[in-house]
């Protein structure tokens, strides 16, 4: 029995790397060596979607699924990739029907190439952890402005007075669940967020000049 399953999640993927030829892999493997570090999945998608070599192919399924195999390694520090792969390859057999079963040699050669060069994305998926290492990580966000009105005694009056009320909408996961966080602002509120926020922007031009650090910037 396999130390390690594959989800149905990820079943789609490893079809389309088990029937990927030499020159559609030769494709992927080029652009995997042209992304920087912090490219995630969804970069990855993209890049391998304007080679043309590649149409028909599902390039997003084998892109989570590269990642998805690369953050088991990195999770539980295996070192022996050829066993692994020989352990998902077992699993796949539950999974592979008709002409599936017929390109188990070749799911593990295809895979063992995709995984040959890895350096790039080990560092992307630790990037990826330390970054969301916080009990509270940011999502999205979004602004609702409202004009509330305030009735005089004489609510038929056409001259009433009114707020302008804006209303912060945050979204953000806290250990891995979606929350939101809503709060009402007005227009000093927003100028000294604004001032905040370019003054953070500001100190992050001036630590990116530093020469002797490399940021990654994170491309999901």
């Amino acid at each position: 029995m396999p130390k390690y399953t594959i989800p149905d999640l990820f079943v789609p993927g490893f079809n389309e790397i088990a029937s990927l030829n030499d020159e559609k892999l030769e494709a992927i493997l080029l652009a995997i060596e042209s992304l920087k570090i912090g490219d995630g999945p969804e970069f990855l998608s993209s890049v391998l979607k304007e080679a043309k070599i590649l149409n028909g192919i599902d390039v997003y399924e084998i892109s989570i699924t590269i990642f998805s195999i690369i953050n088991l390694i990195f999770d539980d520090e295996i070192d022996d990739v050829e066993s692994l792969l020989d352990d998902l390859i077992l699993s796949y057999k539950d999974h592979a029907t008709g002409r599936k079963k017929l390109q188990l040699d070749k799911l593990k050669i295809n895979l063992f190439s995709l995984l040959s060069n890895r350096s790039k994305l080990n560092l992307t998926i630790k990037a990826l952890k330390l970054g969301v290492e916080f009990e509270k990580t940011f999502s999205k966000s979004r602004i609702f402005t409202d004009i509330r009105v305030v009735f005089g005694p004489d609510i038929k009056n056409d001259k009433q007075s009114a707020l302008l009320i804006h209303n912060l909408q945050l979204e953000y996961k806290k250990n891995g669940s979606d929350k939101k966080l809503f709060m009402t602002m007005d227009s000093d509120d927003l100028r000294n967020l604004k001032i905040q926020i370019e003054r953070a922007l500001e100190k992050e031009t001036s630590l990116r000049a530093t020469n002797n650090i490399s940021f990654i910037d994170i491309n999901l």
